[in-house]
């Protein structure tokens, strides 16, 4: 385009509209913190999840329990 009609675009309108939406965007928005943190959370939850579910399988498939105490005479 022409440079001239620029110009002219700028002085009759302004650069107002042109700025960029993620300058207006807080630091937790723009890095998408929120969605980041719920991930986490659910993946961590997950994980709690099958870790106590593999435990107790390995407890009961192994024989091993806390109690248990081997008595020597």
């Amino acid at each position: 385009m022409d440079i001239f009609y620029w110009i002219d675009y700028v002085y009759e309108f302004g650069v107002a509209n042109k700025i960029p939406l993620y300058d207006h965007m807080s630091f937790f928005k723009y890095n998408n913190l929120d969605v980041w943190s719920l991930l986490f959370v659910v993946f961590y939850v997950l994980y709690l999840v099958i870790y106590y579910i593999c435990v107790c399988c390995c407890c009961r498939c192994c024989g091993k329990k806390g109690g248990d105490k081997v008595k020597t005479a």
